[in-house]
């Protein structure tokens, strides 16, 4: 044997105009994606191969294979296994078995292990974490709870320790401030990014603020790209229509970093329709459509929220958006840092049972008049024994949410 072969016909296909894609996987790895049409693959109208291997010492593949296609359908189809003796146009299998597959039923949904982006689940939830400044807490042995930073301080106590602090212990010392904060996406090669780069000087979305202290540089890189969109005009007006370009400057095609869109809504009432080639060629239109792009518009309070750091003007509704990511996420905790009558605060103390076995980081404490914010706290279980960092809150007790959450009509179920 020299040579072992995997292939595919299909026998009934419930569309004769749908495309559809057999995604092959080698060892878990994909290596190949053939189209079909009906019963024709890769343009053969009897047989598609799938995979072939040399019969090497230790061949042991797995071989799978996916299908998918762009509108719902049925495909029935049979999977043909071969051994070879020499190459293919040389001479004749040695053997051949067919096994007969049930019949898939595909509905239109996407595949996202197919378009997802190349990075691993941790980066990815690191950059979640970072861009909108979430707090990760463990609440159980498999669960945990992801929320804004000011949303979880909403779900601490407040716990008066005025008589168990040792009152002759207390430091107060002058809050290490950071000289410069910035807040960043990964660097586009997108068309319209280095235009407004050359033009402006900073990459669109991105933000810093530099200040006169001597403290060190607080820096938030996360791992998206911010891809600038284009509201179309027609005549000097409008269209409604907003799309963004994968194109680098030689106006070629690119894969762009991991980018993260909100998905604004249907934008219906279009003053002209938007025109374009179907799967097949055949010319069609539409008045409406669903846009994704950096911009949210809560449907309840009518606030409007962007993806970019800075407040920039939006790219479809032409108004500088002001709740950016800093303004929303960050803002408030910044604010209340560098207030000129915050200081870090360390006390001692003993605490009873009762606060000792509940008390989070999400808790406020009062001493005397002053409420605080815990900024780290080390404890002895043994003694009660706690030594607490704390600063200064001028935050509000219980903010507004951040981003409501949608109506039902908002809400996407696949």
């Amino acid at each position: 044997i020299t040579l072992h072969r995997v292939l595919l016909d299909v026998i009934f296909v419930s569309s004769t105009t749908t495309q559809y894609y057999v995604d092959v996987y080698v060892n878990g790895v994909l290596t190949a994606t053939h189209t079909g049409i009906n019963g024709t693959i890769n343009g053969s109208t009897t047989y598609g191969l799938m995979y072939a291997a040399t019969n090497v010492a230790g061949l042991n593949d797995a071989v799978q294979l996916k299908v998918r296609a762009d509108e719902g359908l049925s495909i029935d189809f049979n999977l043909i296994y071969q051994i070879w003796d020499t190459e293919p146009t040389l001479g004749t299998y040695i053997n051949s078995v067919t096994y007969s597959c049930s019949t898939q039923n595909l509905i239109s949904n996407i595949n996202l292990s197919n378009f997802a982006p190349d990075m691993k689940v941790v980066d990815f939830m690191s950059g979640i974490l970072k861009e909108f400044n979430l707090v990760v807490e463990n609440t159980g042995e498999n669960e945990y709870t992801i929320e804004p930073l000011l949303n979880w301080y909403t779900q601490g106590r407040i716990y008066d320790i005025t008589r168990f602090t040792d009152v002759d212990s207390i430091e107060v010392a002058k809050v290490p401030l950071y000289k410069k904060i910035s807040f960043k996406y990964e660097t586009s090669e997108s068309v319209l990014n280095k235009y407004y780069f050359q033009s402006y000087k900073k990459e669109y979305g991105n933000t810093e603020h530099i200040y006169s202290y001597d403290g060190a540089e607080y820096s938030v890189q996360v791992p998206f790209e911010n891809l600038m969109f284009n509201h179309f005009f027609h005549s000097g007006t409008p269209s409604g229509l907003q799309v963004g370009y994968a194109l680098n400057s030689s106006l070629a095609p690119y894969i762009p970093k991991p980018v993260l869109l909100y998905r604004y809504g249907n934008v219906t009432g279009l003053p002209h329709d938007i025109h374009f080639k179907d799967a097949i060629g055949n010319n069609a239109n539409i008045d409406n459509y669903v846009m994704f792009g950096q911009d949210y518009t809560n449907s309840t309070t009518g606030v409007q929220y962007s993806l970019n750091f800075a407040p920039e003007t939006s790219t479809y509704h032409l108004v500088a958006i002001q709740q950016s990511i800093f303004a929303t996420y960050y803002f408030q905790y910044l604010y209340n840092l560098y207030n000129l009558k915050n200081r870090i605060t360390t006390v001692k103390t003993v605490l009873p049972i009762s606060i000792l076995t509940k008390i989070r980081l999400c808790d406020r404490v009062i001493i005397r008049d002053k409420r605080f914010i815990i900024n780290d706290m080390q404890i002895n279980l043994t003694t009660g024994e706690a030594t607490l960092r704390l600063l200064n809150d001028f935050m509000p007790i219980d903010p507004e949410s951040l981003i409501p959450p949608p109506s039902e009509d908002d809400i996407i179920i696949e």
